[in-house]
């Protein structure tokens, strides 16, 4: 059981690493950095996304819950990287 918990954390490690390595050569390319983050999070989305599906999971759909999906993401994600960028 705790080889499985090494081998996640690693895993865990090179994927959240690589993200930010690319987001820089992204960057030293001339890319524009809120377009850098927004296809991040895209790829992030559709994968998390895949994984909801796999697992069969629901996820709500309503007028209040998109709100707070969207109040959520403006203010935890919108703020932060526009102030980091």
């Amino acid at each position: 059981m705790k080889t499985k918990i090494y081998i996640a954390y690693a895993l865990l490690s090179v994927i959240w690493g690589t993200t930010w390595f690319a987001l820089k050569v992204s960057l030293n390319e001339g890319m524009v950095p809120s377009y850098a983050v927004g296809i991040r999070f895209l790829f992030g989305g559709l994968i998390f996304w895949c994984i909801m599906l796999f697992r069969r999971e629901k996820l709500p759909l309503n007028k209040r819950a998109i709100s707070i999906y969207l109040q959520f993401g403006f203010m935890n994600f919108g703020i932060s990287y526009a102030l980091t960028y």
